[in-house]
């Protein structure tokens, strides 16, 4: 067989399949409220939900917010929004689109944590100027996190001029969204791929057999 041959054995055999998928997303101004609006396949998307050392309160458009944040330059621990997932299939994230807006008095900071296991939290995304006309932030690289079932994401809230300042999620993204996870979804290998990677690994074999070369006498 030659070369040429081989090589579209091997990209036959190793190939992955892997696509680009929706993970969960929210729109808290369209009749969903703490909910999910939208899942990827086997995702149930845990409830929005505020940290215990902040209040909800009412914004323009019914936007989802909250009021007594933290005035100090540090977050704290008690203080931010929640939204994640469970899957029964592993993703390896991607990104993060996620818009928001205070009011004048309202935190002048965040920073967006993620943990696999609700306990251990890493930065992935930190704004050190939020703005009072609202914020639209688009492909926040998550990449980090792979083969990832279960994740929790906070958004601390910090630095407020006030404590009965207000921070609030937008639905501008697309759909309507105010926050929207996407990763992608390996597929696991069906039978007829295991036996393709079989039907490989004897060709191989027969070609690095050698003919018996035979001598007359």
């Amino acid at each position: 067989m030659r070369l040429a041959g081989y090589l579209v054995i091997l990209q036959l055999c190793f190939a992955t399949a892997a696509s680009a998928d929706l993970i969960v997303s929210y729109r808290p101004t369209g009749g969903f409220g703490s909910t999910a609006s939208s899942t990827g396949t086997g995702v149930t998307g845990l409830d929005l939900a505020r940290g215990p050392g902040i209040d909800a309160t009412t914004f323009s458009n019914g936007f989802y917010a909250a009021s007594q944040w933290t005035t100090s330059s540090s977050l704290d621990l008690d203080d931010y929004f929640q939204w994640g997932f469970t899957s029964t299939n592993a993703f390896d994230l991607t990104t993060l689109d996620l818009a928001y807006s205070r009011d004048s008095n309202g935190p002048k900071q965040i920073d967006v944590q993620f943990s696999t296991d609700g306990v251990s939290f890493s930065s992935v995304f930190d704004d050190a100027s939020v703005v009072d006309f609202g914020e639209a932030n688009r492909n926040i690289d998550i990449s980090a996190f792979t083969n990832v079932t279960s994740g929790t994401f906070r958004l601390y809230g910090f630095d407020a001029a006030e404590t009965f300042g207000k921070f609030a999620l937008l639905d501008v993204l697309g759909g309507g969204n105010s926050i929207i996870v996407n990763g992608n979804l390996t597929a696991v290998p069906e039978p007829s791929s295991l036996l393709l990677v079989a039907t490989c690994g004897s060709l191989f074999a027969f070609r690095r057999r050698r003919p018996v070369q035979l001598t007359r006498k």
